[in-house]
């Protein structure tokens, strides 16, 4: 999530970039929330953004090494099965897990176990729940076999579940 908030740090403009630069020199970033992860990613130092950039490529090189007896990997895209929608703001947008509220950006480590060696990924429908909403097997290939993912999406689509537009979405 660190190297998330840094690629999109961008996004800050100067004034936003120095108020986020205060912010984290006034601020404890060792703690494992979506705060720490933001300002220290939005913030961080060229050297450290390189220090982070190394470990990734230790991951991409123990991925390349799985890939070799592996087709994809299956996983949730998500902890839980889709939210309900809502206009909320994506930053403060929250679910109930274990009757406790959490901000959807916490569920994204899912997405990162792809994203963070860059290596591409395809969201399928499996299921819905009791309510009605939708669960999906996220399904990741080797870098560069984009199209393995989609032709896997593809093939489980017409062999198990096709997708079907939720009631009001259609």
């Amino acid at each position: 999530m660190t190297m998330v908030r840094a690629a999109t740090s961008t996004r800050l403009t100067d004034d936003e970039f120095e108020a986020a630069a205060e912010r984290a020199h006034k601020t404890d970033l060792t703690g494992c929330h979506m705060g720490a992860f933001a300002l220290n990613g939005n913030t961080m130092s060229h050297r450290a953004g390189h220090i982070m950039n190394e470990a990734r490529q230790r991951f991409r090189v123990i991925w390349h090494e799985f890939f070799k007896d592996f087709d994809v990997v299956l996983c949730p895209p998500f902890s839980t099965a889709a939210p309900l929608h809502s206009k909320e703001p994506v930053a403060t947008r929250q679910v109930t897990i274990n009757g406790k509220q959490q901000l959807n950006s916490y569920q994204l480590f899912w997405a990162e176990l792809s994203g963070l060696p860059l290596l591409p990924s395809s969201v399928a429908p499996i299921g819905l729940t009791a309510e009605g909403l939708p669960v999906g097997v996220q399904i990741i290939g080797a870098q560069y076999h984009d199209l393995t993912c989609i032709h896997f999406a593809r093939l489980l689509e017409g062999a198990y579940r096709a997708f079907v537009p939720p009631p009001g979405y259609a």
